[in-house]
């Protein structure tokens, strides 16, 4: 099973029969979007010789620095593949049988189709369910920023939602001493509430998705026209509480 055969498997097999709206990216990764989220089956391979497929979702932008898609939000929603049901074997003929069963699969485990259209409800439902069953703050993010991007009044509350899971889960609430990726992600944090109160706060966060999918050499994100470019201001921000006036001087920023 060599590179050229997975990429002719994904160009030939997989990419006609999920659908027009899907492109390839890497020659042999999936992706279709809606404005800055992103569905897509990569594929990779394995020392064993076995192609891994993972069904991704991704929110462009959310983290600028990414160099590639993490799979957080991948399946299965939580937990390891034990049955190693995303593994094809070396041995296994990469066809039309095979691209078949993968996305009958996919349709049964995902919580957001992988044939039919996005839309902004099922966005919602995928995001939704992640929060839920997994304790990480990467989809709590996810979801704020791509509220922000969307112009919804809930974009706030998500953002210090998702804030308070990453402090409680990193080392700034675990009592250790953060490193620089943690300094970093608590940067960004800061940077997205301050542009809440910022008239132009939409048009900065797709311009980071914007740049950030052309890092990656993604398709070109196609804003739908019912999100709005410009909201009013967000709702006011709720008083920091405890922790976060903790962690404030922890940062030595006033409290």
């Amino acid at each position: 099973m060599t590179n050229t055969d997975i990429q002719r498997f994904a160009r030939e097999e997989l990419l006609p029969r999920l659908g027009g709206d899907y492109a390839l990216f890497s020659r042999r990764d999936a992706v279709r979007l809606r404005g800055s989220f992103a569905q897509s089956v990569l594929l990779g391979s394995k020392r064993s010789g076995n192609l891994l497929v993972i069904p991704t979702f991704y929110v462009v932008g959310a983290r600028p620095d990414d160099e590639c898609m993490h799979q957080t939000l991948s399946l299965p929603v939580s937990g390891m593949d034990t049955a190693r049901k995303w593994h094809v074997r070396p041995d296994q003929a990469l066809d039309a049988a095979l691209a078949q069963h993968l996305i009958g699969q996919m349709e049964k485990d995902s919580p957001l189709s992988f044939v039919a259209p996005l839309d902004d409800a099922g966005l919602d439902r995928c995001l939704g369910i992640y929060l839920k069953k997994t304790d990480q703050w990467i989809p709590a993010l996810s979801r704020a920023f791509l509220s922000m991007c969307r112009g919804l009044p809930q974009a706030r509350a998500e953002l210090d939602a998702a804030r308070r899971i990453f402090l409680v889960t990193s080392r700034f609430g675990l009592g250790g001493t953060p490193v620089d990726w943690e300094n970093a992600a608590l940067a960004r944090f800061d940077e997205l509430a301050s542009r809440l109160e910022r008239d132009d706060c939409i048009a900065l966060c797709r311009a980071d998705a914007e740049a950030h999918a052309q890092r990656m050499r993604l398709p070109a994100l196609p804003w739908p026209a019912a999100w709005p470019a410009a909201v009013p201001p967000w709702p006011a921000p709720a008083q920091a509480g405890g922790f976060q006036r903790l962690v404030q001087r922890l940062r030595g920023a006033p409290g």
